[in-house]
């Protein structure tokens, strides 16, 4: 016996994930402070409560108060290049780019006294942990003076030479190791005698800076000329990656690494540490190569620029990431994570579409909970329509986005750092048909079920007929006749009209 059947057909496709191009955002900047030509270094004290700069257009330092303010000006020194300022703020100690010169000028006056040193460099000076000596880059040697030394202009010193000239000096926590480079590229170990403990052949040959982890275990290796940076174990050498950007400054809790990149070198960029995910980027007008410098906290970046010359001032946000729980969904219920590199306060955030967030694909932010000090969970509905076409759900941010942080209020007209997306796709409903026959004559009644996706149509009627025998009985009441028909061995399906019922 062959029997017309009607066939339940679901399509069912599950789109992958869209790559969406990660939307990369910058710190609020604050307030600018124009600085003279040739400007050369900058550098923020221990307490933050003094941010100097020095440039070889005066040929002096400049002192400014931590609202950008000029305090005063030294003396005029010797093609001034390199700064650090000691921890009690009493002392600057600056370094000649062309004169073989260190000056120690006096903060409360500007007033200097200057020592010899062995050569012309001084490309780096650097405090050792508890403040009494001084390392110095002076040509090819690497030179540890006391400060005391310093301040009445004695030239005594101790040093370690090397092959090629010394351009950077980076010291741990306790100056048992001290980690220079020189422009043959080679990053050299030394303890706190100057004495060689190792020696690592540079990630990148030629040229180097090192900038080491407030934790002692990563070494950032740059070279300025290509604009990368090998990130290296700073006990054994050992690349972990590379990364496209010239470093210049870990954040003082050392959860983002700070420099140089993007198209022409004009970009301010942030990597999150471990991770090395890239997430903030902002144009930089003409950026000077090493000047960026944190305040103590964390909560402030010093930034310089040429052309116009200019300090930037930025109010660090964290470091935010958005991403969703799950690349596809069958269901309009989606959860996004927002995830940071410090505290946040979720309650801060608006669940009002438009206010914070703006959204792709979603018709309601249902719910946002601090699910951790650092994270937020995000509940959405989604606007798909069962049996439709798959639809993308993103969230991404307003232009008035702002969320408090642990550090700072952020109102930051840029908002997130990445985004990601959900696909949505919902299978059609099932729903059950009746079709109802009538019939005159030898024909009979039949009903059947067809079970179909939304959007479906069902298929055309049809007829058949065998050698059974079938009764019709057809009952008339209130004045109407009853009829019995009765047919045998043939019987006529006339499956008409065609009825669709609910589920």
């Amino acid at each position: 016996m062959r029997m017309v059947k009607l066939s339940k057909i679901i399509a069912l496709i599950i789109a992958t994930l869209i790559s969406m191009p990660a939307k990369i955002y910058a710190d609020t900047e604050t307030s600018t402070f124009a600085t003279d030509p040739y400007f050369n270094d900058l550098v923020v004290s221990d307490d933050g409560s003094i941010i100097a700069y020095t440039d070889q257009n005066t040929n002096k330092v400049h002192f400014l108060d931590s609202n950008l303010q000029l305090i005063r000006s030294s003396a005029v020194l010797m093609d001034p290049d390199r700064i650090v300022i000691d921890s009690t703020n009493t002392y600057a100690y600056v370094g000649s780019r062309n004169g073989q010169k260190i000056s120690t000028v006096t903060i409360a006056d500007g007033s200097a006294v200057v020592t010899s040193t062995t050569s012309w460099n001084n490309r780096c000076l650097e405090m050792l942990p508890g403040g009494t000596h001084l390392l110095s880059c002076e040509g090819v040697n690497l030179v540890k003076r006391a400060v005391t030394d310093l301040q009445t202009g004695s030239s005594s010193h101790t040093m370690a030479s090397f092959g090629t000239v010394t351009l950077s000096a980076q010291s741990n926590t306790d100056a048992s190791r001290i980690y220079v480079s020189e422009s043959a590229g080679h990053v050299t170990v030394l303890d706190s005698s100057l004495n060689t403990v190792d020696t690592f052949t540079s990630p990148n040959w030629f040229n180097t800076f090192v900038f080491l982890s407030p934790a002692t275990d990563m070494l950032a290796v740059t070279d300025f000329t290509s604009l990368t940076t090998k990130i290296i174990n700073a006990l054994t050498g050992a690349t972990i990656t590379t990364l496209n950007l010239a470093a210049t400054q870990f954040s003082p809790d050392g959860t983002m690494l700070y420099g140089i990149g993007g198209t022409g070198a004009a970009y301010l960029v942030a990597y999150r540490v471990p991770t090395w995910e890239l997430v903030k980027q902002t144009s930089f007008p003409n950026p000077s190569s090493m000047t960026y410098k944190f305040s103590p906290s964390g909560d402030t970046l010093y930034a310089h620029s040429s052309s116009p010359d200019l300090i930037h001032e930025f109010a660090v946000s964290p470091a935010l990431v958005m991403e969703s729980v799950a690349a596809n969904s069958n269901t309009n219920s989606i959860t996004f994570v927002l995830s940071a590199n410090e505290d946040i306060d979720c309650a801060t955030l608006s669940a009002s579409i438009g206010i914070d967030f703006d959204a792709i694909g979603i018709t309601s932010i249902d719910s946002i909970t601090q699910t951790s000090t650092d994270e937020c969970t995000i509940a959405v509905t989604a606007s798909a329509v069962a049996g439709q076409s798959s639809i993308t759900a993103q969230l991404t941010p307003a232009i008035t986005f702002s969320l408090t942080g642990a550090s700072s209020v952020v109102s930051d007209m840029f908002g997130l750092a990445t985004q990601s997306s959900t696909n949505v796709l919902i299978p059609g409903s099932t729903t059950t048909s009746s079709t109802s026959t009538t019939t005159t004559s030898s024909t009979s009644t039949e009903v059947s079920t067809t079970t179909i996706a939304s959007g479906e149509s069902l298929p055309p009627t049809g007829s058949r007929s065998d050698h059974s025998i079938i009764m019709a009985l057809v009952l008339i009441l209130s004045g109407f006749t009853l009829v019995l028909a009765l047919t045998s061995r043939s019987r006529f399906y006339l499956i008409s009209p065609r009825t669709k019922g609910n589920q």
